[in-house]
């Protein structure tokens, strides 16, 4: 059965870099169904499906049903995705490559990274080490998948 990964760059700012290196990992790659959200980046992927937008809806399915996920270290995917107990493969927007007017999301990738569900992407040629590491969590090799309340609100406070 195919491993079903979704990419998301929120809705926000383009994210060409994510984009194109799973693009490029999916080349090598048997065994995946890929979707991703977009936003508006000008990077077409040739290997799997995308789109610029989606539904909230459709997100948070997606979200909470993939085997795998990619994305922006935006605080909303990455609560919604540990909400459902599942790890989430996170490379963050860097400043000094005009992807974001700051390094916020390098600092919450910092914060968060010591999270049992949050995966950090080093950069474009980390991504398979990554989605190893997902596929044991997702297994029960790894750490355990549950995260408690009191965490998720400390999250939600730190981000207000």
């Amino acid at each position: 059965m195919k491993k079903k990964v979704f990419v998301t760059v929120g809705t926000q700012l383009p994210f060409d870099r994510l984009v194109e290196a799973v693009d490029k990992w999916c080349e090598h790659r048997t065994g995946i169904e890929v979707i991703a959200q977009t936003g508006n980046s000008s990077y077409v992927p040739r290997n799997f499906a995308s789109q610029a937008f989606m539904h909230p809806e459709e997100t948070a399915q997606l979200l909470a049903n993939a085997d795998v996920v990619f994305s922006h270290a935006g605080m909303g995917t990455i609560i919604q995705r540990i909400e459902c107990g599942r790890p989430i493969l996170v490379l963050a927007r860097a400043a000094r490559l005009n992807e974001h007017r700051n390094d916020h999301q390098l600092d919450t990738l910092r914060r968060l990274s010591h999270h049992p569900l949050v995966i950090p992407i080093k950069d474009e040629s980390d991504l398979d080490c990554a989605y190893v590491r997902s596929l044991r969590l997702n297994s029960g090799q790894g750490t355990p998948l549950r995260t408690s309340q009191a965490l998720l609100e400390s999250i939600r406070s730190f981000c207000k």
